[in-house]
């Protein structure tokens, strides 16, 4: 748990949040950031609301994204997040901050964006998710659209187009 993570934002959130929906957070992970993501989860009175289960074996972690109604990723700097890409491929919806690479792999069809740092819209993003009706298809749709584009296979494809079209355009200029 880092401050580039933006976690502290998801914590600012989840009051906003509770006051329309019954909600609990699991947070997976350790860092620097833990203690005082206690702290305030504490002085925000949402304590009772979030576990902090700590660093968790990667064979454990498909069980516990696939007990999850919603993943959030509220990071404040990011690539592709193969976190969230793990999420979708769980047919687990994704709410994720629009900044780096989230935006290429999240959208209304598999979840939601909110702005980075911004709590108010982290809820207000969390709470239509959690409103809408065809939240379990979003998930279905995750998971559909990891497989097609994410897969180990399809990026093995890719590397090896991009492979052959190097060699191919390095043999041109050595003509």
């Amino acid at each position: 748990l880092f401050k580039k993570n933006g976690v502290e934002f998801a914590i600012r959130a989840l009051p906003i949040i509770a006051e329309r929906h019954d909600v609990e957070m699991l947070i997976i992970g350790d860092g620097p950031e833990r203690k005082s993501l206690e702290s305030l989860a504490s002085n925000l009175n949402v304590q009772e609301r979030i576990q902090f289960i700590g660093t968790q074996a990667h064979s454990e972690i498909p069980m516990l994204i696939s007990r999850s109604e919603l993943a959030v990723f509220p990071s404040l700097m990011e690539a592709t997040s193969v976190a969230a890409l793990e999420c979708m491929s769980c047919e687990v919806p994704v709410a994720a901050s629009r900044v780096g690479g989230l935006p290429e792999i999240v959208d209304d069809d598999v979840g939601g964006l909110f702005e980075p740092g911004n709590a108010e819209d982290l809820a207000f993003v969390v709470g239509q998710l959690l409103d809408d009706p065809a939240l379990s298809s979003k998930g279905r749709v995750a998971r559909s659209r990891v497989l097609s584009s994410w897969s180990n296979d399809r990026l093995a494809q890719y590397h090896l187009e991009l492979y052959e079209k190097v060699i191919r355009r390095r043999c041109e200029l050595m003509k």
